[in-house]
């Protein structure tokens, strides 16, 4: 099996990114590729917060990028600036790179909107709150 990277926002609301990362990580799994999430297990026992500690994620993220087939962006409400790095390194490694939206809708990278950081959304029933045993489709 493949192994993809998973590049979503981390920053914001961290317990809502951390369960969307979850599910986008599924949705890979079930693509057939093994995804690799950093942000899933670092944040386990580094803290974003501190700034060498971040420094020291995102240098690990890099070299776990490097090990990846491709990257899968998930985009949902723009692109943080941790993400704006890995997908800078995937660019000058020549690595494709896929986008998808918050319905796990491959979409264009054309209409990516940047943002310094990451608010996340909390109201309301979202795509990636799950039920655990439930089969995720690409819609």
């Amino acid at each position: 099996m493949d192994k993809v990277y998973i590049s979503s926002p981390y920053r914001g609301n961290e317990a809502v990114n951390l369960e969307k990362a979850r599910w986008y990580s599924r949705f890979a799994a079930e693509q057939g590729v093994i995804p690799i999430t950093p942000h899933i297990y670092f944040t386990q026992f580094l803290r974003d917060s501190v700034p060498e500690e971040r420094d020291m994620a995102m240098r690990m993220n890099e070299q776990l990028l490097m090990e990846c087939r491709e990257i899968w962006v998930f985009q949902g409400y723009g692109i943080s600036l941790g993400m704006q790095q890995e997908i800078r390194w995937a660019n000058e490694a020549g690595m494709p790179i896929r986008y998808f939206d918050e319905r796990l809708v491959e979409v264009s990278n054309g209409g990516i909107k940047e943002k310094e950081d990451m608010v996340s959304v909390e109201e309301g029933k979202a795509p990636w709150q799950y039920d655990q045993g439930a089969k995720i489709h690409n819609r």
